[in-house]
């Protein structure tokens, strides 16, 4: 079970802010730009629940 304290809020407080941007962008060209910040964020917080999953 996952803890209301653990490490993954910052992360998920960060992928927030781009998919937040993401879904009000207008035109495609600003949702291509937005994509790779938010990929990247969102493969951050995969690994984080690989890592606690491992030491469970």
């Amino acid at each position: 079970m996952v803890s209301s304290t653990d490490s993954s809020k910052p992360v998920d407080d960060e992928l927030r802010r781009p998919y937040e941007r993401y879904r009000s962008a207008e035109i495609d060209e600003e949702r291509r730009e937005i994509a790779p910040e938010t990929g990247a964020l969102d493969g951050r917080r995969n690994a984080e629940i690989y890592d606690r999953l491992e030491d469970e």
